[in-house]
């Protein structure tokens, strides 16, 4: 979808107005309709060769493993090893599995752990946050541990200036975005 440039949007009346050149409207606003539209600023999506990296990297440690565990849980294991997380602390044991099940559907690297209080009525939850969500810093700490475990299982990796290189192309993609 093209992006429009609002650069000469006015002010009238309290409301923002637009003005489409004919060009562009033929271009993209076919099914237009008259209405409340929310506009948003356009936002980069952030670099995907570094995560894609981390997945090539859990998938070969899945498969170096003999298929006892896939990708996903690789990728899993190696967020609870070096993840961010949040621990929710004396909860109810059906608010605590509302919890892990609204956690878990935010996507594949969005885990929970948790276990019964020493009260044993009430749960904890610690919740990891997916690599989604992660900042340069994080998903370098995140690759190096995948590249790590690679390595000690003896499957080749990128030169460290190639994974360095990815991890700052993921840093200036996160930086056009703030």
């Amino acid at each position: 979808m093209p992006v429009l440039d609002i650069s000469s949007a006015k002010l009238k009346d309290g409301l923002l107005v637009l003005e489409v050149p004919v060009s562009q409207t033929f271009q993209w606003l076919d099914g237009f309709k008259p209405g409340k539209y929310d506009i948003k600023p356009h936002k980069e999506k952030r670099s995907k060769d570094a995560n894609a990296y981390m997945w090539t990297m859990c998938g070969k440690i899945a498969q170096r493993l003999g298929g006892k565990y896939t990708k996903e849980e690789v990728y899993q294991r190696a967020i609870k090893a070096v993840g961010i997380y949040k621990v929710f602390p004396d909860l109810k044991p059906s608010l605590a599995g509302t919890l892990e099940t609204a956690w878990h559907n935010l996507g594949v690297g969005w885990v929970t752990e948790s276990d019964y209080e020493q009260d044993g009525v009430h749960r904890w939850v610690r919740a990891y946050y997916g690599s989604s969500s992660y900042n340069t810093k994080q998903m370098s700490r995140l690759i190096d541990y995948v590249v790590e475990d690679a390595r000690s299982m003896g499957i080749p990796t990128e030169p460290e200036e190639n994974i360095q290189s990815l991890l700052r192309e993921w840093e200036e993609h996160e930086q056009r975005i703030r």
